[in-house]
């Protein structure tokens, strides 16, 4: 799914957009550092929730 997304064409009036591709309890991204994080349904099937809801935590800015 990255690889489709990052084919899209850019469009100059939206928000960039970074997919990322690792695992949830280690994003690769600096504390703060994102604006938005999304995830569908796919957090039901982590082993580990808490420790994946602790790390989107840490890499959403305040107020994101």
């Amino acid at each position: 799914m990255p690889e489709v997304a990052a084919a899209k064409p850019v469009q100059r009036a939206r928000a960039s957009i970074e997919c990322l591709a690792c695992p949830a309890d280690e994003i690769a991204s600096g504390d703060t550092t994102v604006d938005a994080v999304f995830c569908r349904q796919g957090l039901q099937f982590f082993s580990d929730r808490e420790a994946t809801a602790k790390e989107i935590h840490r890499v959403v800015r305040p107020g994101g």
